[in-house]
């Protein structure tokens, strides 16, 4: 499938861009781009209890998606009706991500270009690779990966008060916790991916619990968690 995009007048095509449909979803294609393939391949059983939980939200709600990517969790929410706020750094991926709002016309995603963290800060993303759909992505690290600048902020700095919030950041969910305080006020649950229920309690010092129902094992280290009040 293929999108087009034309000059203000319509009168000169500007883009084409190659498409790939999932799940009733428009994602910019690249038939060369492996991570972004296996993410298409995967829709529906990468993290299934991940689809489950978004089903379960009401249309008019709002979702922060720290972590967005190319906006998987992102535009499938969206879609029904949820109102999302979505935080990707990495450039490729933050790219991807706006492209796949416009061809999806959905006018409830608002898209930030910059980490979630414990402070406010301007700091070097290191990036496992500069390939759009790419994770494991890390602000703030000293290491010899290609990197470019972006700036971090607490969520709390955003005044966004969501009802629910997703966080996949690759191990730095301590520090995205750490910067939320007014945004929890009225948060019903919360899913978070951890190498370790440690990482949790500060959110169940605050009263939310695990749902066991929606614990899902997704690698040897790696569990999607999700806490409800």
């Amino acid at each position: 499938m293929i999108h087009n995009i034309w000059n203000k007048d319509k009168s000169k095509l500007d883009w084409t861009i190659p498409i790939h449909e999932v799940a009733g979803l428009k994602f910019k294609f690249d038939k060369d781009n492996r991570l972004l393939k296996k993410r298409m391949n995967t829709y529906f059983t990468k993290e299934p209890k991940t689809l489950e939980w978004i089903d379960s939200f009401k249309k008019g709600e709002t979702l922060v998606d720290i972590g967005a990517n190319i906006g998987v969790y992102t535009l499938y929410a969206a879609k029904k009706g949820v109102t999302v706020h979505a935080f990707e750094p990495h450039a490729g991926n933050f790219a991807d991500l706006v492209t796949n709002i416009y061809i999806n016309e959905l006018n409830n995603v608002k898209a930030y270009p910059f980490a979630v963290m414990d402070k406010n800060s301007v700091d070097e993303l290191a990036m496992l690779s500069i390939v759009p759909a790419q994770s494991h992505n890390d602000f703030g690290m000293e290491d010899d990966r290609v990197k470019h600048y972006v700036a971090g902020f607490r969520l709390d700095y955003t005044r966004v008060k969501p009802e629910h919030i997703k966080i996949d950041v690759d191990g730095l969910e301590d520090k995205v916790i750490a910067g939320m305080d007014t945004s929890l006020e009225n948060v019903k649950s919360m899913l978070v991916e951890v190498t370790t229920t440690d990482t949790l309690k500060p959110l169940l010092d605050r009263g939310f619990k695990i749902d066991e129902s929606m614990t899902y094992k997704l690698s040897d280290t790696e569990f999607n968690y999700v806490v409800r009040r």
